[in-house]
């Protein structure tokens, strides 16, 4: 919440307005402390059944101050209650984070606690033979699941898994309704100023749902269960963010020469990380392979912010975009969206499970929560019977190959069952990077993904190693057999039509490394038959030439026989890169 007359919020109430009716909330004692009320769920008996006489639902916000001033520091109204009509007698999941907390209802910022102390997981971090970690990594996985056959290398034909990649934000895929499935946003607006004119500017946010449901005239009937029953602690929530960047498409040119040279800047709360050491020179589509880890406080720490930067050395380092994740939706969403679910259950390898239950575990949770039976196991975990449906992991595992990282057959199949139920599962998003500068305009595209834990579940698995690929060194030999058709521009001595050539190459490099010179060393052999030879290095521009380490220079000096001798240094710009030339002159005997 904005502050109200220079003052900040600190202990607000809600007051919900219908038709007439008021009720209020219990008050927040401490918001910055805590910003979830101590009581959750309120109660109106006034709306019709009919939608068109639904009167409109005032949300106001109120803050406690001394002296007994009670202004309103934020207001909304819902003019709508089709969406959250309900049928009271149908059971509906509506676990915030099916695997660990419940359905939160009314808060200005919400906050899950876990609800079963189960046992800690135990990850098998044996080692993959050498063979394999020269030959698969996390990325074959990657260029697998997007169809590069090239780079993944013999990763399919193991049998591992695949990850989905979406092409666009995870919040914007249909099927996960926004991850706003245990609770809604709603904008608090200042209302009226001090002149009578209306307010628009947006003062906070208010996170609750409602549940519309009809009552029976005839006061014998039974009222229909309550909703919103089982409601996790109020308290604040300590949590371990692992934020995995993998790359950048289409990035912003912030340089002269058309490029930027990005880093990546993320900040939660009060906490920032800043990998500007690591920036990659002149690049739009850099590949970061970089993973991160930061706690924060949910509620308070909610919004995750991950931007790109373009480092400049003199002058001040200019933001390319920046986009930002929800993460209390992320950890409260029914949809399991806090870690994605895996193809398999892997004790092992680069496909090890990482969350902090085990899908056994994650499963009787989901069922209790949809008021159904425990999910039994029979044949040795081979078969499972859920929501009266019989699965077996032949109907799973028939046509696929098992190796040598898989867990045991009960917590498989319960995996593969919970792959049906809609969850999220392992995935890369990619999010729209904007500008403040320019908000209604792509900045760039950032592929990603963020897995949250709570602390107080314990240590999840191990993270995945997302480091980009070392290039491999390669040894170049060129030979040049013959020239034909040369033109023969010069005469010897004996009236005999010659020309003195040569063979130019040269190999764009591309430098990591930020050094104050830059020095070239060029690993060129050279059988010469003519008498002169010239050598061209290049290297990519720069606005700055100092960035090249230019030699001393004088005049030639005679040198023995079978020796060089350097006779001239130029330094050219041109508009796409820098050229140093040197020329070398050989003596012959």
């Amino acid at each position: 919440m904005k502050t109200y007359q220079l003052a900040a919020v600190s202990s607000p109430s809600l007051v919900v307005e219908c038709g007439g009716q008021r009720v209020e909330s219990a008050v927040i004692k401490n918001m910055k402390k805590s910003p979830n009320f101590p009581g959750s769920v309120l109660f109106i008996k006034l709306l019709p059944k009919d939608e068109m006489y639904t009167p409109p639902i005032v949300l106001k916000v109120i803050d406690h101050r001394p002296f007994g001033r009670k202004p309103v520091v934020g207001q909304c109204t819902i003019t709508s209650l089709e969406q959250f009509r309900c049928d009271p007698y149908v059971i509906v999941s509506e676990g915030a984070r099916a695997s660990k907390s419940k359905f939160i209802t009314l808060k200005l910022h919400i906050i899950a606690d876990k609800e079963i102390n189960f046992d800690q997981l135990c990850f098998n971090s044996g080692s993959d033979d050498d063979g394999e970690k020269e030959t698969v990594d996390w990325w074959s996985k990657f260029y697998a699941s997007v169809g590069d056959q090239q780079k993944c290398g013999p990763y399919i034909r193991k049998g591992y898994d695949t990850l989905k990649v979406y092409d666009c934000e995870l919040e914007t895929v249909p099927e996960f309704k926004g991850l706003t499935d245990f609770c809604n946003t709603f904008k608090l607006q200042r209302g009226k100023n001090e002149n009578g004119d209306e307010d628009p500017t947006v003062v906070g946010e208010f996170k609750g749902a409602f549940k519309v449901y009809p009552l029976s005239d005839d006061p014998g009937v039974a009222p229909p269960p309550r909703q919103f029953r089982e409601l996790p602690e109020s308290g604040p929530q300590e949590c371990l963010v692992r934020i995995y960047v993998v790359r950048a498409i289409d990035l912003q040119p912030k340089d002269n020469n058309g490029r930027c040279d990005p880093y990546i800047k993320i900040s939660v709360g009060r906490n920032t990380l800043d990998d500007r050491d690591n920036y990659l020179p002149n690049n739009i589509n850099p590949v970061f392979g970089r993973m991160f880890e930061m706690t924060c406080f949910l509620p308070q720490d909610k919004d995750l912010r991950i931007g790109v930067y373009d480092y400049d050395l003199l002058t001040r380092d200019e933001k390319v975009g920046e986009t930002v994740i929800d993460l209390e939706n992320r950890f409260l969403s029914r949809y399991n969206s806090y870690c994605g679910l895996p193809q398999t259950y892997c004790v092992s390898g680069i496909n090890q499970w990482r969350d902090q239950l085990k899908p056994s575990q994650i499963l009787e949770n989901l069922a209790r929560l949809k008021g159904l039976s425990k999910p039994k196991t029979e044949d040795n975990g081979t078969s499972l019977t859920f929501n009266g449906k019989e699965y077996t992991l032949a109907q799973f595992e028939g046509n696929t190959e098992v190796h040598q990282h898989l867990g045991p057959p009960r917590e498989r199949l319960c995996l593969h069952v919970l792959r049906t139920q809609g969850l999220v599962p392992e995935h890369v998003e990619t999010r729209t990077l904007y500008s403040s500068f320019q908000p209604n305009l792509s900045q760039g595209r950032l592929q990603m993904w963020v897995d949250v834990f709570p602390k107080s579940m314990g240590q999840p698995g191990p993270p995945f190693d997302i480091t980009p690929r070392k290039p491999k060194r390669h040894f170049l030999r060129v030979v040049i057999w013959n020239t034909t058709d040369v033109t023969l521009d010069e005469t010897s001595i004996t009236g005999e039509n010659m020309s003195d050539i040569y063979v130019k190459g040269y190999i764009y490099l591309l430098f990591f490394k930020k050094e104050a010179t830059l020095q070239f060393k060029p690993y060129c052999e050279f059988n010469l038959i003519q008498k002169r030879s010239m050598l061209y290095i290049y290297a990519p521009k720069s606005s700055n030439s100092r960035y090249f380490k230019i030699f001393k220079t004088g005049l030639p000096v005679q040198v023995k026989t079978n020796q060089l001798e350097v006779m001239e240094y130029q330094l050219h710009h041109q508009s796409i890169m820098v050229c140093f030339h040197i020329y070398l002159k050989f003596y012959s005997n």
